[in-house]
């Protein structure tokens, strides 16, 4: 007589339970690389399209050295930024379509917002309230600021961009990252001569002095909510991925 040989439930259910655990064990990870992935190339692209976005204005405006900074951040883009963005749709309060400029949010644009690393609340503040707040056509966002001080010799415009758009975190210094394009020579009256296309924040010249273990230590990190507009240096240093000893942590 043929012997059938099977499992038994309490073996099953070892099996399975063994699985779970390793399930719970890895899936974070798997799921949390793979955010990483994602991030690290919106990141690279959108720094790239930026930059070729600013290439295509220089052919029909000239050098940006010579543009017009003291227009409005919605006229400066309206004139050297909006006819190169491709556009899905701008949002003004309530979801409301603004019909006036078609990439401009207005100042009660409701669509971007971004939180620093710790807080709870989704927030936009300061100067970045007024700025024009764009939506691009796969879904990432960006928010433009120009700033112009004839006295201390300050002109550059501040990007910030939600490089996965707004499915993500929305956290500064994990899938939200500072970009900037400089034409002024130093901060005040102190600093190298600042000037070009940049990853990181313009208001300060340690953006781009500081070295890469004085960013992780003490710029990107948790409490410090300007200074992880730093954060996408160690990024961009690292060739374009996320280093081990990122001080964000998702």
């Amino acid at each position: 007589m043929k012997k059938f040989f099977a499992f038994t439930l309490a073996e099953v259910l070892i099996t399975l339970g063994v699985i779970g655990v390793v399930a719970a064990l890895t899936i974070p990870a798997v799921i949390s690389n793979y955010e990483k992935k994602v991030i690290e190339e919106g990141f690279k692209k959108t720094y790239s399209d930026l930059y070729n976005l600013i290439k295509r204005s220089e052919a029909d405006n000239g050098t940006y050295e010579e543009w017009d900074y003291t227009l409005s951040s919605a006229n400066f883009v309206a004139k050297y930024f909006a006819p190169y963005i491709n556009l899905t749709e701008c949002k003004g309060h309530n979801g409301k379509n603004k019909g006036t400029m078609p990439c401009f949010a207005g100042s009660d644009g409701n669509f971007y917002v971004w939180r620093y690393p710790g807080q709870e609340e989704l927030s936009i503040g300061g100067n970045f309230r007024v700025s024009p707040k764009y939506l691009l056509n796969d879904g990432r966002t960006l928010l433009v600021m120009v700033t112009y001080d004839r006295g201390r010799e300050w002109k550059y415009v501040t990007f910030v961009a939600d490089v996965n758009g707004q499915k993500g975190h929305s956290v500064m210094g994990e899938d939200v990252f500072v970009f900037s394009l400089s034409n002024y020579l130093r901060y005040g009256d102190r600093g190298k001569p600042i000037k070009g296309f940049h990853v990181g924040g313009s208001e300060n010249d340690g953006d781009f002095s500081a070295t890469t273990e004085s960013i992780r230590n003490n710029w990107c990190k948790v409490g410090n909510n300007m200074g992880t507009h730093k954060c996408g240096l160690l990024i961009q240093r690292n060739g374009w991925k996320f280093p081990k000893d990122y001080p964000i942590k998702f």
